[in-house]
């Protein structure tokens, strides 16, 4: 990645996470977790870099079922994905 590409992606990448934060101080997370959001957060960051639509709909709702077959709580993980990402599950 080009010093150009890196300083552009930068302020977007860091105001994912104050979103992500914003999200996990509301739902009274303990910030011994928030690295584990973060990173959630981060993948989900790079996905709508390289996708869109249903795909991005699709790759994203898979992401979140990792997290939440690692033990982090779903509810929440959905919270970061639909209020940070603006994205939403694949519907039935």
């Amino acid at each position: 990645m080009m010093k150009s590409q890196i300083e552009e992606m930068y302020p977007a990448l860091v105001s994912m996470e104050d979103r992500v934060k914003t999200v996990l101080n509301e739902e009274g997370i303990s910030t011994t977790q928030y690295p584990f959001y973060l990173n959630f957060g981060r993948q989900c960051f790079k996905l709508v870099r390289e996708f869109a639509g249903g795909t991005l709909i699709n790759r994203a709702n898979i992401a979140l079922q990792r997290w939440v077959a690692d033990g982090f709580t779903q509810a929440i993980l959905e919270r970061v994905r639909d209020v940070v990402f603006t994205l939403t599950a694949p519907g039935p």
